[in-house]
């Protein structure tokens, strides 16, 4: 019984510039030689390498969904690890084929698309442009960053008031306890004089009760 499998080869760009159509069907031949069928091919992407593999930097991406029966799996496996124009491949067991896919196969066998030839080797990947769409996306996000600002402004306002509010009080009470401090420093010194006071007068009473039994 067959099974459904998604599989990711890494061509070699020498392969791809002699015929895309062509490197495609040393694929699928590969397949059919072993019991399977090709459901859904098409050119996923073309990247520099993260690493050199067979003397090559950069490789073209084809992703195949296919039918196969599963013993057909291995041998296949021993010819793509000896196949020249196949740098790598993944082999995966998936319940079925996107459609999606099945879309994009069939609008890469229209006449009229065209393959992008690989660059040089030694070529470096340049990251795509923002569309308009995009653009006008990120122009809209920013306005929408904006009004979270100006939303936001109002509560950090009451956080400042408050803020504000808190600094005043305890201010305040910095002021109150060092009036209090002062308050309970004049008490003192004006009890100081009057216990000097009192203690003069008991010493001149003590004196004269002295002389009192002096006389006596």
């Amino acid at each position: 019984m067959s099974r459904t499998y998604e599989m990711m080869y890494l061509l070699d760009n020498d392969a791809v510039r002699a015929g895309w159509n062509e490197a495609k069907a040393g694929v699928a031949t590969l397949l059919e030689k072993h019991g399977g069928k090709v459901l859904a091919a098409r050119r996923f992407d073309e990247r520099k390498l993260a690493y050199t593999i067979k003397r090559r930097r950069r490789g073209t991406f084809l992703l195949v969904h296919a039918e196969m029966p599963p013993e057909g799996v291995t041998p296949l496996r021993r010819e793509l690890d000896l196949a020249d124009h196949v740098l790598r491949y993944l082999i995966l067991s998936v319940d079925q084929v996107p459609a999606e896919e099945l879309e994009l196969t069939k609008a890469e066998a229209e006449a009229d698309f065209v393959v992008p030839p690989p660059p040089a080797e030694d070529a470096e990947d340049v990251p795509e442009q923002a569309s308009g769409d995009d653009a006008s996306s990120s122009s809209e996000g920013s306005g929408e960053g904006d009004k979270a600002k100006d939303a936001a402004k109002p509560e950090d306002g009451d956080k400042a008031k408050d803020a504000e509010k808190t600094k005043d009080v305890e201010a305040k009470k910095a002021e109150a306890k060092k009036a209090e401090g002062e308050k309970v420093e004049q008490a003192e010194q004006a009890e100081k004089p009057a216990e000097e006071e009192k203690k003069k007068t008991d010493e001149e009473t003590a004196v004269a009760e002295g002389a009192a039994k002096e006389e006596n």
